[in-house]
């Protein structure tokens, strides 16, 4: 069966996920980084999505419904609200908002969310319920806009056609380079192949709608969309232009420091999660998605001989990925995290601060359903690099994944509405 979506593996994950995680535990477990604490600093959040920190300790936080609050510490116990975007943003299923991203250079605030309308739509249609969510219904799109306080309301970006209740809006973050980069998925069926029919509401030349957007840059004669792919927004401009594409749900973002590289936490569908490599000063890479998953090619759509599919199989140009995360397997043998369905939800570089030096220059990703983070050590040439480690177990649900104030790292729990900071206190 394919990935669930969000919204409906949170039930998964208090039920039967847990349970079976304890069920494979043993003696021979890898053991989680020691000397590390598990805090909660900040409560009362409803289901936040993303977390961002300015340099006067104040903290930013963005939920799902499309209400961003404002903190003005860590520890505080009420917030103000910055903005609401109201009926704008369409929350049914794996939709809301999604991304929250603060310019460094002058805290400006920005947000990827699921816009209640088409693309091309001026005004939100208003819905609060839709009985078609499942079936494709209900065609929504993706923003990217700039939000003053009080709500007014700036698009930059406007796309990511989306038909079904997944693979919607992504992750929103700034590189160093003052770029912003934002991801989404390709809003298509995950129960069938799909190449846009019936109905085609996307507007997707013939045979190239569906999980088939994600390939939209590999058909020449057509504008190039942005669904299923990574782009770079130059906020100053307003313009964009795609840093990768053929990824399914490129649910979060993490730029290593003081490189070119950008990594990609894909939620893969039947077969494997994907940690994904760009390389932004090289040519735009091609992940493969929906022909290809884990680096081989996907059986569903190969036996279905899709036309793009068979092109690609041809050509054999497609990036693999850095690492692929069996869906079917443990990530690392004995970890305890369990297997069977998984979902990449957090993915951040440490910096630096009070870890162990070990830890400079490391990645950092979470899993939302199995409830671990683990870690992936830079090597000689200060890359991360596999054999990964386990770094926590047992935590909340985390769904991002980010470092903060003093360095640490820090995750949102999607479901007890928390913001936990990882310290290490030694030992």
């Amino acid at each position: 069966m394919a990935r669930r979506p969000l919204a409906l593996v949170v039930l998964l994950a208090l039920a039967g996920a847990v349970a079976a995680t304890l069920a494979l535990r043993d003696a021979a477990a890898p053991l989680p980084a020691a000397g590390f604490e598990d805090t909660i600093v900040l409560r009362g959040l409803r289901e936040p999505l993303g977390v961002a920190f300015t340099q006067d300790g104040r903290v930013f936080v963005a939920e799902k419904k499309g209400a961003i609050r404002v903190f003005p510490r860590l520890g505080a116990r009420s917030s103000s609200l910055w903005a609401e975007l109201g009926e704008k943003t369409f929350t049914l299923g794996d939709r809301g908002l999604f991304g929250l991203a603060l310019d460094p250079r002058d805290e400006a605030v920005y947000v990827l969310y699921t816009f209640d309308g088409p693309v091309e739509a001026t005004e939100p249609v208003g819905r609060t319920r839709c009985p078609e969510l499942f079936a494709g219904g209900c065609v929504v799109s993706g923003r990217l806009s700039r939000i003053e306080r009080g709500g007014r309301e700036k698009v930059l970006v406007a796309g990511w056609c989306q038909q079904f209740a997944s693979h919607g809006v992504g992750d929103l973050v700034f590189g160093a380079d003052g770029v912003l980069y934002a991801s989404g998925g390709e809003g298509a069926s995950y129960q069938r192949v799909d190449t846009g029919a019936p109905g085609n509401v996307c507007g997707d030349p013939r045979g190239e709608g569906g999980a088939l957007r994600a390939q939209d840059a590999s058909t020449p004669g057509d504008p190039a969309g942005v669904s299923g792919s990574v782009i770079a927004v130059d906020v100053r401009r307003g313009s964009h232009r795609l840093v990768a594409y053929g990824l399914r749900n490129p649910f979060r973002l993490a730029p290593r420091p003081s490189s070119d590289e950008l990594w990609i936490g894909d939620v893969g569908s039947t077969r494997s999660d994907e940690l994904d490599v760009v390389d932004l000063g090289r040519a735009l890479p091609n992940f493969g998605w929906p022909c290809y998953e884990g680096g081989a090619p996907l059986r569903s759509y190969d036996e279905a001989g899709v036309p793009i599919c068979e092109r690609l199989y041809a050509a054999e140009n497609v990036i693999a990925p850095a690492r692929v995360l069996p869906r079917d397997e443990e990530v690392l043998s004995g970890d305890g995290c369990g297997q069977g369905t998984q979902a990449i939800s957090g993915l951040a570089f440490y910096r630096g601060g009070s870890y162990p030096a070990r830890y400079r220059g490391a990645l950092f990703f979470a899993d939302f359903l199995r409830r671990c983070i683990w870690v992936a050590l830079p090597d000689a040439d200060g890359r991360a690099d596999p054999p990964l480690e386990l770094f926590r177990r047992d935590i909340a649900n985390p769904v991002k994944l980010v470092t903060g104030p003093g360095g640490d790292l820090y995750y949102l729990d999607f479901v007890g509405g928390t913001l936990h900071r990882l310290r290490y206190v030694g030992g």
